[in-house]
C-alpha cells in the first residue's frame, strides 16, 4: 500500500508509456489470436490467484474463531491470553477490516504487476517476430521493420528498468517477509508435531501461501528473462548469406550483443528474481587428490586387480550403510530418536555414495579431461609477471585443499569419538534394528562396518572434491591467460582458438560433475533442514549436546555449499571479463579495426558466461547459495 502511494506518479507514467506498445494485430490476425489467448489465460490465472488469497484470509479468520475462541484474529497488545468485552469486539472488528484490506490490497498490487509483466512478455513476443524476416518480405520492408524493432526493443528495455525501479524494493521486502513466514510456519509445525491438527491446519495454509507467492513472482521473472534472451537467438538464426543481411552484419551483431544481457527483475537489486551462488604446482595438487582416491581404489588412472578390489569393497560398504539407514528411518519414521541420527546417518553417506559412484561411472571421461590438460597453456606463456601471480593462486589453493581434507577428516574423527563417549551402546550411524541398541555380535559387526564407512567418507569426499578443485582452478588460470592474450594484437587469433577449446573443456567438465552437484546441493539442503528441525525441537536456549552436535553439522553443510558456489561464481565472472577485455582496446588502431567483426563475434559469445550447473537446473554460483 505504501508503494502504491509513494510511487503513484511513476505508476501513472508507466501506464501512459504503455500506450506506445504495439497493437496485438501488428503482425496479422493469426498472431493476434495467439496473443489474445495468452491474455485470457493470464486473466484467469490472476482471478484464481485473487480467489486463493481471499480464501486463505477467510480460512485464517474461520480457523481462529473455531480453535482460538475468545482471542483476536491477529496478535494484539494485551491479547495473548484473551480479551474481555468490549475490547474483544473492538479488536475483532478491526481485525476483520484488516483481513479485508490485506486481501484487496495485496491482490490489487500483485495483479497490477502481473499485467505489467504480461504486457512486457507480449511486446517481447512481437519484437521476436519483428526481427524475423519472412519469405514473402522485401528487403526494404525488412530493413524498415528491423530498424523499428531495434528502437522498440530499446524502449522496452528502458520500460523494464523503470518497472524494476518501482517494484524491486517491494520484492526484497516481500521475499524476506515470505521467508520469515515460511520459517515461522515450519517452526510451529515442527514444534507441535504432525499430530496437532489445529496447529497443522492454521500454519500449513500460511506455509503454502508464502511458498506459492514466492514461486509465482520468481516464475514471472524467469519467463521474462528467458524470452528476452531469445531475441539474440532469433537474430542469430537469420540467413547470413543474404546480401542485405551480410551488409548490415555489424548493426545486427551490435543488437545481438545488446540482447545477450537480458533485462532482469530483481529482488531489491540484490539478487535476480528467477528460478535461478574455492594449488604449489598443478601436478602436486592433482597428485595429492589422486592419492586419496587411490586409497579407496577410485583413481581414474588405475585399473589393476588390487584397485578393483578396493573399489568394489568401498562401494559395497557404503551401499550397505545407506540401505540400512534408510530401512531404519522408514520403519521408525515417527520416532524422534530417528530424526536425531538422520543428519549424520543419511546425508554424508548418500553424498559419499554418489561421489564414489561418479568416479566409477565417469572414469573414462575424467581420464580424458586429465589427458587434455596437455593442451593447456603453460603458466609462463606471457612472462614472469603473470607466472608469479598464477603460482601464488596455486599455492593458496594447495593450502586450502589440505585444510579442506584435514577438516573433513577431523569432523569424522570428532563424530566417532563423541558417539562412542555419549552413546556407547549404539552403532555410529542409524542402522536397521539399532534404534535402541544392538546385542552382541551384531553391535560389533555394525561398528566395524561403520568405522570403514567413516574412512571411506573421509577419503572419498576429499578425493572427489579435490579433483574438482584441480580442474576448476586450472580452468580459472587458463581464463586468466586468455584475458592476457586478448589484450595483444598478435595473439588475438591464438586466443580465439584457445577460448573455444576452453569453453568445450568446461562443458565436458560440467557434464561429469553437474549431476553430482545436484545430489550434493539437495542432500546439503536436507541436512540443513534436519539440523534446523532438531535445533528448534530442543527449544531456546538449545541443549548443549544438541547445539554442539547439530550446529557443527549445520555449519559444515552450509560451508560446503558455499565453497562450491563460490568456485562456480569465480569461473563465470572471469569468463564474462573476456568481453570487457576485447571491448577496452584501441578501436582506432588499423589492425584492430580490420578485425572488428571477429571481435564483435567473440564479445557476443563471451556475453553469456560459462556456467558450472547444479544438475543443469540452475547455475552453481553465489546467487544460488543465497537460496539456501
Amino acid at each position: 500500500m505504501a508503494t502504491l502511494h509513494f510511487y503513484k506518479n511513476e505508476l501513472i507514467d508507466l501506464m501512459e508509456k504503455s500506450k506506445s506498445f504495439w497493437k496485438l494485430d501488428k503482425f496479422g490476425d493469426l498472431y493476434k489470436q495467439e496473443l489474445s489467448k495468452l491474455h485470457r489465460l493470464v486473466t484467469i490465472i490472476v482471478y484464481i490467484y485473487i480467489a486463493l488469497l481471499t480464501a486463505t484470509c477467510v480460512q485464517l479468520a474461520v480457523l481462529t474463531l473455531i480453535f482460538r475462541r475468545g482471542k483476536p484474529i491477529f496478535l494484539c497488545y494485551g491479547g495473548l491470553y484473551g480479551l474481555e468485552s468490549p475490547h474483544y469486539e473492538i479488536y475483532s472488528i478491526l481485525d476483520a477490516i484488516g483481513i479485508g484490506v490485506i486481501s484487496i490490497a495485496v491482490s490489487g498490487y500483485d495483479a497490477m504487476f502481473f499485467f505489467f509483466a504480461l504486457d512486457i512478455y507480449t511486446e517481447f513476443k512481437m519484437i521476436k517476430s519483428a526481427f524475423k524476416r519472412h519469405s514473402d518480405q522485401t528487403v526494404s520492408s525488412y530493413n524498415k521493420q528491423f530498424i523499428e524493432a531495434v528502437k522498440h526493443h530499446d524502449f522496452l528495455l528502458q520500460y523494464i528498468n523503470q518497472v524494476n525501479d518501482i517494484f524491486s524494493p517491494m520484492f526484497l521486502f516481500q521475499f524476506f517477509s515470505g521467508l520469515l513466514g515460511i520459517c515461522f510456519s515450519l517452526f510451529m509445525i515442527s514444534r507441535s508435531g504432525l499430530q496437532d491438527i489445529n496447529t497443522l491446519s492454521i500454519y500449513s495454509a500460511g506455509l503454502l501461501g508464502f511458498t506459492a507467492q514466492s514461486y509465482t513472482f520468481c516464475l514471472v521473472g524467469e519467463v521474462i528473462s528467458e524470452l528476452s534472451e531469445d531475441i539474440s537467438n532469433e537474430i542469430f538464426y537469420t540467413d547470413w548469406l543474404d546480401d542485405e543481411v551480410y551488409r548490415n552484419k555489424t548493426a545486427i551483431l551490435i543488437v545481438m550483443n545488446r540482447a545477450q544481457e537480458s533485462p532482469k527483475l530483481t529482488i531489491g537489486k540484490f539478487a535476480d528474481m528467477n528460478l535461478r551462488t574455492f594449488i604449489m604446482a598443478i601436478a602436486i595438487t592433482m597428485k595429492q587428490a589422486l592419492k586419496l582416491a587411490d586409497v579407496l581404489g577410485f583413481n581414474p588412472l588405475k585399473n589393476d586387480n588390487l584397485t578393483k578390489l578396493k573399489k568394489y569393497s568401498s562401494l559395497i560398504c557404503m551401499i550397505s550403510v545407506v540401505v540400512s539407514a534408510i530401512l531404519e528411518f522408514v520403519s521408525n519414521f515417527s520416532a524422534l530418536e530417528t530424526y536425531e541420527s538422520a543428519p549424520e546417518s543419511l546425508v554424508p553417506q548418500f553424498q559419499t555414495l554418489a561421489k564414489i559412484s561418479s568416479l566409477l561411472l565417469s572414469q573414462k571421461d575424467i581420464t580424458e579431461l586429465i589427458d587434455e590438460i596437455k593442451y593447456f597453456w603453460k603458466l609462463d606463456q606471457f612472462g614472469d609477471f603473470h607466472t608469479r601471480k598464477l603460482k601464488k593462486i596455486y599455492k593458496y589453493v594447495t593450502i586450502f585443499f589440505y585444510f579442506y581434507t584435514l577438516m573433513l577428516s577431523g569432523a569424522c574423527v570428532l563424530f566417532t569419538i563423541t558417539t562412542v563417549i555419549f552413546t556407547p551402546e549404539k552403532p555410529l550411524f542409524l542402522c536397521y534394528g539399532g534404534l535402541h541398541g544392538l546385542p552382541s555380535p551384531q553391535f560389533e559387526i555394525y561398528f566395524v562396518v561403520d568405522l570403514a564407512a567413516i574412512v571411506i567418507m573421509s577419503f572419498g569426499v576429499a578425493a572427489y572434491d579435490g579433483i574438482f578443485f584441480y580442474f576448476a582452478f586450472h580452468v580459472y588460470a587458463e581464463f586468466k591467460l586468455v584475458k592476457v592474450a586478448f589484450k595483444g594484437k598478435s595473439t588475438f587469433i591464438e586466443a580465439v582458438k584457445h577460448h573455444d577449446f576452453l569453453l568445450k573443456y568446461l562443458r565436458k567438465l560440467n557434464e561429469i560433475y553437474s549431476p553430482i552437484f545436484l545430489c550434493q546441493f539437495f542432500s546439503n539442503l536436507l541436512g540443513i533442514c534436519f539440523c534446523l528441525f532438531m535445533l528448534s525441537r530442543s527449544g531456546m536456549p538449545p541443549e548443549l549436546t544438541s547445539f554442539s552436535k547439530y550446529f557443527i553439522s549445520l555449519v559444515a553443510f552450509t560451508v560446503q555449499t558455499y565453497i562450491f558456489c563460490l568456485i562456480g561464481d569465480l569461473v563465470s565472472e572471469l569468463s564474462l571479463d573476456i568481453s570487457n577485455v576485447i571491448f577496452y582496446v584501441d578501436w582506432l588502431d588499423d589492425e584492430v579495426y580490420k578485425s572488428k567483426t571477429a571481435r564483435l563475434v567473440i564479445m557476443n559469445k563471451a556475453q553469456s558466461p560459462v556456467k558450472l550447473t547444479i544438475g543443469k537446473f540452475t547455475g552453481m554460483d553465489l546467487r544460488t547459495f543465497l537460496l539456501v
